[in-house]
């Protein structure tokens, strides 16, 4: 199924572009790339944007876990009569939860690394990213 092949390549692209960039830079230390884009490795201990910082890794892992079989689920038992976009925006949320879902149980934290210099943005990472463009899929 196309689907799956969507959510490992975006696990790969996440889990490999934080080994990269862990290899490259230290914790809390930058790189700037332009005028507004950085490098800017840091650890999340939270979820997503740091919601849940101050919780137990037990909580945040069950609930990540919770949601990915419930993702997982859906795209499953809808494979056959959804819209193809639907079908696209679960599999990049849940390529991207998957990306930070490994990271916290082999690290016990998020690497974030991708920051863009404009108002008060955080440090994202690949995930985040797709975790952002599938829920603006759904959306719409």
């Amino acid at each position: 199924m196309v689907y799956i092949s969507i959510i490992l390549f975006i696990i790969f692209m996440d889990l490999s572009s934080k080994k990269y960039i862990t290899e490259y830079l230290k914790v809390n230390s930058f790189k700037r790339i332009t005028k507004h884009f950085y490098l800017n490795l840091v650890v999340n201990r939270g979820a997503f944007l740091g919601f849940l910082k101050n919780r137990q890794r037990l909580l945040k892992t069950i609930i990540a876990l919770f949601l990915l079989i419930l993702l997982g689920v859906l795209i499953f038992y809808n494979q056959n009569n959804a819209e193809p976009r639907m079908l696209l925006a679960l599999s990049f949320i849940i390529g991207g939860a998957s990306g930070n879902f490994v990271d916290r149980i082999y690290n016990g934290y998020v690497t974030d690394f991708l920051y863009i210099k404009y108002k008060k943005l955080p440090v994202f990472n690949i995930a985040d990213i797709f975790i952002f463009l599938g829920a603006i899929l759904l959306m719409l």
